[in-house]
């Protein structure tokens, strides 16, 4: 509950200090971020292929990951959903991102600091599988939003990865 409230409270102030980017959100644009998180999915799906064909100690730590993320009652969803994704795209991507990029005047700097930021937010998992896991995610969705400009797309995005990684196809 105290990560929901605080992704909430960081969501606001991001909304509050600064604008986002979110030029041409068409159907068109919007399909680009579905199919990304799909595209998501599927770099994550064949990484467990990876992880089971090398024989990893790291594939018993994918059940128990499940049990520190995914969602276990209705209210859990819906926070999921409606605060913890938008929230992360806000903060990370549309307030951190968007401020390293500019202080650095690099988008490769930019985004890969903005991704060992939002993977170290994850420590405190105690699982290494989740920190590379929201590094990769975070390298993904930082080069989205860099590329479109439209921090829609990547709520979308990260909407769908979830949908189909917690709910629909958990791996």
């Amino acid at each position: 509950m105290a990560f929901s409230i605080s992704l909430f409270v960081l969501a606001i102030l991001s909304m509050k200090y600064e604008s986002f980017f979110t030029d041409d959100t068409t159907i068109r644009n919007v399909l680009i971020g579905a199919l990304s998180g799909v595209l998501l999915y599927a770099v994550f799906f064949f990484g467990k292929l990876m992880l089971l064909f090398l024989h990893s100690p790291l594939v018993q730590e994918i059940s128990a990951l499940y049990s520190i993320v995914g969602p276990s009652t209705w209210w859990h969803y819906i926070v999921l959903f409606f605060i913890i994704v938008p929230g992360e795209e806000l903060f990370w991507r549309g307030f951190i991102q968007k401020r390293l990029v500019l202080y650095f005047h690099s988008s490769r700097k930019g985004i890969f600091l903005a991704s060992i930021l939002y993977a170290s937010a994850h420590f405190y998992s105690n699982s290494t599988l989740l920190i590379v896991a929201a590094f990769v995610a975070g390298i993904f969705w930082g080069i989205l939003y860099q590329w479109k400009k439209n921090i829609w797309l990547n709520i979308v995005s990260h909407l769908v990865f979830d949908l189909l990684l917690l709910i629909v196809l958990p791996l």
